[in-house]
């Protein structure tokens, strides 16, 4: 685990940073951020996938054969 803090890898399972003592953030927090961050990514995929739906109207030159 990475801390967030000064950089440094430190062992799985542990509670604070080996080099700089910062609280280390939790298993289950990083589980809830990558959550949360796959849905930000599959909602933003939606929008592009209908902003270029959108300049296909508009533009018809930009259609893909």
């Amino acid at each position: 685990m990475k801390c967030t803090n000064c950089g440094k890898e430190n062992r799985k399972g542990m509670l604070f940073c080996m080099e700089c003592g910062a609280k280390l953030p939790e298993e289950k927090e990083i589980l809830e951020k990558a959550a949360a961050l796959e849905e930000l990514r599959q909602e933003f995929e939606k929008l592009e996938q209908e902003r270029e739906g959108l300049l296909s109207q508009l533009l018809p030159e930009r259609r893909q054969a």
